[in-house]
């Protein structure tokens, strides 16, 4: 999965996409692999990043930083003082739109891309064991 770069066990059979996205004032090709069984949602997302951001690490912090956040605005909820650092698995809940959902993800760096892991569902089907054993798989492949 993602070009080699990582190494994931879907739950059900998985269906991607692709498209330029900014990040950190970049455009990159962002993959994203979806999975659904029931009303959750499995999802790994891919982006190689461009030569000098990878050798960059405060602009590699910032956009970790901004990643985590996005999460917790999409999801209505603030972004605490201190962020989850990378490849903490963190938990959300908010209600955008009226509907409780949870998220459970975790971001890392492979050598060369980012990589993020991710779950969500309603707040009362929540698959928890099933989450954890996902992001327990979502890692860079060997030699990445």
């Amino acid at each position: 999965m993602a070009d080699g770069m990582a190494q994931v066990l879907m739950p059900a059979k998985p269906q991607s996409r692709q498209e330029a996205v900014p990040l950190g004032g970049y455009s990159v090709d962002f993959t994203l692999t979806t999975s659904t069984v029931g009303d959750a949602t499995f999802a790994v997302g891919y982006a190689a990043l461009p030569p000098d951001l990878i050798s960059d690490p405060d602009a590699k912090s910032q956009l970790s930083r901004a990643i985590v956040g996005s999460f917790y605005q999409n999801l209505n909820v603030p972004p605490p003082a201190d962020l989850p650092a990378l490849d903490q698995v963190f938990d959300i809940q908010g209600n955008p739109g009226g509907t409780p959902l949870r998220l459970k993800a975790k971001i890392l760096w492979t050598g060369k891309a980012l990589l993020e892991g991710m779950v969500v569902a309603s707040t009362d089907s929540f698959p928890e064991q099933q989450a954890d054993e996902f992001l327990a798989t979502v890692k860079a492949a060997a030699g990445r």
